[in-house]
């Protein structure tokens, strides 16, 4: 079975019989929207030549409510006369069609329309499946969006991680707070109605879409609009280069609160979801230990440190999206300070400290989503984060493995778009990572090697849809991917240091990260005596 992301639990053969899938294909949907069936029909149609139609009667294609069954879970049944997809949800319908749609396509390329006959069972390992997608540093349209979205639904990922605001930019239309749209786009942004529009296209395909509002570091945009969000009001511009900036929001002034819960009014209307990403990485606190106003917050509630200052901003957003029915998920850098609520989400990309601070809430039962930088950050090129390591990723942190428990929410791949400025270059960053990180997400029991078989599949019969590079491109030897990587860093040293203004660490931070970004991504080869070896150095 050519099916991305692999089957979990039970499958059955039942003879040697087949079903033929016809070129008009009549669908009973029963009690369901026809919304749910929408973007099944429109990829039959598009990609197999298949004309779908309804009808009450008797059908090609039959859905059956089934309250027996898990949340995502799908039932399928493919019998001489016609297909039965039973689920307990519209997600689990969603799903099953997915798989459905990948049948046909292989049945019709390769099988003269023929389907074995068989049953199957299916139900993801993971609950979160996401990917992250910055808008926030360059800008990628409606369209864009939709196309990314149609991939990650046909794989069954289930989360559109959009990170909208940041020091580069903000992409959302406020009615509340204007000039964050109209100061801070750079004239690029979604309108409410586009968002809208996005949001209910990504939910007939099965996808909840996460806004993430990036507070109280990471906040350039917003603070060249609107200065009085700063400790000192400062008047500073959007940023055009990339790195960690000192000019943060003031969780002193009451102020700042206000204009927080007054813009977060806005924005939870315009998405559904019952979570809610605040960022909170990366948040330098220089401007903290001069602010009379923060000092005065810090006495006021006898918070012992500046990682604790944050503490309280973070619980008090948290708190105030509680109310709006919201869950909190936040960075793992979060989690520095001593106070934070455990009921938020925290979703673990990196430490740089000597010792590991979010392990001890995991042991805890702290919920994480997990988006390890040396994995699943899909910014870095093929041969820096490899196919198989995406592939293959379980959940750690630092030196800790083999995780579980249901606090475990799943999986979250990420592409920053510091350096990626085309939709194309967006997509052939993306494109086969998606892939797997989508059976890594879903399938219990993996084999790369066949994975690669039915991946190869999929490129040939156009299922995958994004732009991507030539798979000799993607799928790279250890030894293809460390060269690669050498002349690359080699490449890249000028002008990544010409485009970052500053990380926010210190030296002893840039070692252990500089160590672990070694160890990961040359699994323990001496990258030096590599490329002496091979003549890359001097070039």
């Amino acid at each position: 079975m050519v099916v991305i992301p692999r089957i979990n639990g039970e499958k059955r053969r039942r003879d040697n019989g087949s079903y033929l899938v016809k070129d008009k294909l009549q669908i009973h949907i029963g009690n369901l929207e026809p919304w749910v069936v929408r973007s099944f029909a429109e990829r039959v149609e598009r990609n197999c030549a298949v004309t779908v139609s309804f009808t009450e009667g008797i059908a090609d294609l039959a859905l059956e409510r089934n309250d027996q069954l898990a949340p995502e879970e799908y039932a399928l049944e493919i019998l001489p006369d016609m297909i039965q997809v039973s689920a307990s949800t519209e997600r689990g319908f969603i799903w099953g069609l997915a798989t459905v749609y990948q049948m046909i396509v292989d049945a019709k390329r390769h099988h003269e329309g023929r389907i074995d006959l068989q049953s199957l069972r299916d139900n993801p390992k993971y609950a979160h499946r996401g990917l992250n997608i910055d808008v926030a540093r360059h800008f990628f349209g409606p369209e864009e969006m939709k196309r990314i979205i149609e991939e990650m639904s046909v794989y069954k990922l289930n989360v559109l991680h959009w990170h909208l605001t940041d020091d580069q930019g903000w992409r959302i239309e406020s009615k509340v707070h204007p000039k964050l749209h109209e100061l801070a786009s750079d004239g690029q942004y979604y309108t409410q109605e586009q968002i809208r529009d996005i949001v209910l296209y990504a939910k007939e395909r099965g996808i909840d879409v996460i806004p993430e509002i990036d507070m109280p570091g990471h906040t350039s945009a917003a603070i060249a609009a609107y200065k009085e969000l700063s400790c000192f009001d400062e008047e500073i511009a959007i940023q055009d280069k990339y790195g960690v900036f000192q000019v943060v929001m003031c969780p002193g002034k009451e102020s700042t609160y206000q204009w927080i819960y007054n813009l977060l009014d806005e924005v939870t209307e315009l998405f559904p979801s019952l979570y809610f990403h605040i960022g909170g990485d990366e948040c330098p606190k220089e401007k903290w230990r001069r602010c009379p106003h923060c000092q005065e917050q810090m006495r006021k509630h006898g918070l012992a440190s500046f990682e604790d200052l944050q503490g309280y901003f973070t619980n008090e957003i948290s708190q105030y999206l509680r109310k709006k029915g919201k869950t909190v998920i936040g960075w793992n850098d979060v989690l520095k300070a001593s106070n934070v609520s455990g009921d938020m989400v925290v979703q673990y990309w990196l430490e740089s400290t000597p010792d590991s601070y979010v392990y001890p809430h995991f042991v805890q039962g702290q919920k994480m989503i997990f988006s390890d930088m040396f994995n699943l950050y899909f910014d870095y090129p093929h041969c820096m984060v490899k196919l198989r390591k995406t592939y293959e990723y379980q959940p750690k942190i630092r030196d800790h493995s083999q995780l579980h428990g249901d606090h475990i929410l799943g999986l979250e791949g990420a592409i920053w778009t510091e350096r990626v400025l085309t939709d194309e270059h967006l997509e052939s960053m993306i494109s086969l990572r998606l892939q797997a990180l989508a059976e890594a997400a879903w399938t219990i029991d993996r084999d790369y090697d066949d994975f690669i078989h039915r991946l190869e599949a999929h490129i040939h019969d156009s299922i995958t849809q994004l732009h991507a590079l030539p798979l000799d491109e993607v799928v790279l030897t250890d030894e293809q991917a460390l060269v690669k990587a050498l002349e690359m860093m080699k490449a890249m040293a000028t002008a990544t240091a010409d485009s970052i203004q500053d990380t926010g660490l210190s030296e002893d931070e840039h070692k252990r990260i500089s160590d672990m970004f070694m160890a990961e991504m040359f699994g323990g080869v001496d990258p030096g005596e590599f490329a002496t070896k091979l003549g890359l150095n001097g070039k």
